[in-house]
């Protein structure tokens, strides 16, 4: 074979392999998953499952506070003359929660939030809700990561080297945010947008035009806080408040499975494990759904602390058949949302 056809079929495959690579991490998830499954004792966790079952409902209710706290962040970003009303883009978050749910990366569920609200906000407002309202809420779940072993060492008697590893992992993650929240204030999507217009396969029209709109967008981003003192205030507390009604979810399954706990420690080990389900789920960005990967990092994580992983693994399984429901009745919602647009523009 020559150089030249060796190279036109590197080309060809790049297409095949970029379509097929969320199946092949989908598939590692699920064989890791059937691979930790293997060693644990399934009777045990089918009874678990049968015994903290009828938690799904208060859990789910935990889950309702979870989205309306999202929404309500993002409410706070959005300017008050050009916003949808709460109850359309709660739907709208849920649709783009969903979207996310089954998609890797999570990129495609914003795209959907982001089209949707601009039909009525405009694209420049759109754009620069999502960054401030993604910023922000990555910074309160770094807080909160990172926050969260500290009620372990108070009440609960875990390893320290388990603790210290959460705190290492939470401080380079920080450091990481730290990072972007620099580069945004120098502009970052300026920045991003003329590095990805060197780049050899990348057309873009009217850089010139696009490059001066993206920095609009950084200087509103850093002019929020500024203009808006008290939606800036309530943003952060919604998006903190997320976390408390996550973590809620937790303690609700934790309190069926572990009868035995204090209500105390169950609250503390809550926000221990959803600290760790955090790290968890940010390993494995890459699989669509998190599917196998959360199951088998939390029943590992229980391991770790010397503790039953069937009740970690069933916890996750809990979790699971929530999640699923959650984006079940999501892809419903942008489904209509969807035919809805399409009719109003049929229209137009």
């Amino acid at each position: 074979m020559s150089l030249g056809s060796d190279v036109t079929a590197r080309k060809s495959a790049r297409p095949w392999l970029g379509r097929r690579l969320p199946l092949v991490f989908l598939l590692f998830g699920v064989g890791l998953f059937a691979l930790v499954l293997s060693r644990l004792d399934l009777t045990a966790i089918l009874s678990h499952l049968r015994r903290a079952g009828w938690m799904l409902l208060p859990a789910f209710l935990a889950f309702i506070g979870n989205l309306s706290c999202s929404a309500a962040a993002w409410y706070q970003t959005l300017e008050p003359t050009t916003r949808p009303s709460f109850p359309k883009l709660f739907a709208i978050f849920w649709a783009g929660m969903a979207i996310n749910g089954v998609t890797p990366g999570g990129a495609a569920g914003e795209v959907l939030k982001g089209s949707l609200v601009a039909d009525q906000a405009g694209k420049d407002e759109a754009l620069t809700s999502l960054v401030v309202y993604n910023y922000l809420t990555a910074m309160s779940v770094l807080a909160f990561t990172a926050l969260g072993p500290l009620p372990a060492l108070i009440w609960l008697d875990l390893p320290g080297r388990v603790l210290a590893g959460l705190f290492g992992v939470a401080a380079c993650f920080g450091v990481v945010l730290l990072g972007l929240r620099l580069l945004l204030r120098k502009g970052l999507a300026g920045r991003a947008l003329s590095l990805v217009a060197r780049l050899p396969f990348v057309r873009i029209d009217n850089i010139e035009q696009k490059r001066k709109r993206a920095e609009q967008v950084d200087a509103r981003v850093w002019e929020y806080r500024r203009r808006r003192p008290g939606a800036f205030r309530r943003m952060i507390l919604f998006a903190l408040l997320v976390r408390v009604c996550m973590t809620l979810e937790l303690y609700f399954f934790l309190l069926a499975l572990m009868p035995e706990r204090s209500a105390l420690w169950l609250a503390a080990f809550a926000l221990l494990a959803q600290s760790a389900s955090q790290l968890i789920g940010w390993i494995g960005v890459l699989v669509p759904g998190r599917v196998g990967v959360m199951e088998s990092g939390v029943a590992g994580v229980f391991a770790l602390l010397g503790l039953d992983p069937t009740v970690g693994m069933s916890a996750a399984l809990l979790r699971r058949v929530r999640k699923l429901t959650a984006i079940g009745i999501g892809l419903l919602i942008g489904t209509a949302l969807g035919a809805k647009r399409g009719r109003a523009q049929r229209d137009a």
